[in-house]
């Protein structure tokens, strides 16, 4: 399914200038610290281990930010990436804080109740970050990132995101590559909002066929129909990928300035 350029990542190379490009982009910031939220998946992992390449370790910080239905066996393994990396950690339960955003203001739908979790953990973040002069590392890819598969404000409020141009399915290489463990590569991606929620559980198409609608359509330039004859993919899924893709343009520009001139 797979095209053959995502199926044979160069991860030397790709390692090396992503590093590359990290260690330019804190200097010509003046920030040597950086934050990142370790959940136990195989993204924030293989951001860590990317992460930890650019800063020195005691100055790479990892929270942990588990909520009521977060695993118990995610935590234990963001955990074992920290300590194995060597970094300082923090274990901040979120509960109580979206509780009390609930007593405040409660919400009845499942959008605006699950979009809770990751915007309390962008605000944990940026508050460790003003107080130890960081920037805050994401773990966004390229196909989530493209589909709007993330909270605006939320996972998407960071500064720089190491793997944001690498499809899921070049993660995981890359993360094999890195010395990432094979459990937490290989477990169900979820961002666990809710129980029993995977990726593409939710989105309703697996990623290696996402990966390879958003390659040959956003790198090659191949049409819908091109791409239903070099895949066999139904046109109809193709096009659902593509609308994701449309409909959350807004998640990925700055905010809209209106303009003020009154046309004299």
């Amino acid at each position: 399914m797979l095209p053959e350029e995502l199926k044979t990542l160069s991860c030397e190379k790709v390692e090396e200038v992503i590093i590359t490009n990290f260690i330019n982009f804190t200097k010509e910031a003046g920030i040597t610290k950086g934050v990142i939220g370790l959940s136990g998946g195989v993204d924030s992992s293989t951001s860590a281990f990317l992460s930890v390449k650019a800063f020195d370790p005691q100055n790479l910080y990892a929270l942990m930010m588990p909520s009521e239905i977060s695993l118990e066996s995610d935590l234990n393994d963001a955990i074992k990436v920290a300590e194995h990396l060597g970094i300082n950690y923090e274990i901040i339960p979120i509960q109580k804080i979206v509780d009390a955003l609930n007593e405040v203001m409660e919400v009845k739908t499942k959008v605006a109740i699950m979009n809770r979790l990751p915007r309390v953990r962008m605000t944990l973040l940026y508050s460790k970050a003003n107080e130890i002069g960081a920037i805050v590392v994401g773990s966004g890819n390229k196909t989530e990132l493209s589909i709007g598969y993330f909270t605006k404000y939320g996972d998407g409020g960071i500064d720089v995101t190491p793997i944001g141009d690498l499809y899921k399915s070049q993660v995981r290489q890359l993360a094999y590559y890195l010395g990432v463990p094979k459990k937490i590569i290989e477990k169900p991606p979820s961002p666990g909002l809710w129980p029993g929620q995977t990726d593409e559980g939710e989105i309703g198409i697996k990623y290696d066929v996402i990966d390879t609608i958003l390659f040959l359509w956003l790198d090659k330039n191949y049409d819908e129909t091109l791409i239903h004859q070099e895949t066999g993919i139904s046109k109809e899924i193709i096009q659902r990928v593509m609308n994701m893709v449309e409909r959350s343009q807004h998640k990925r520009n700055p905010p809209v300035i209106l303009s003020s001139e009154c046309g004299t």
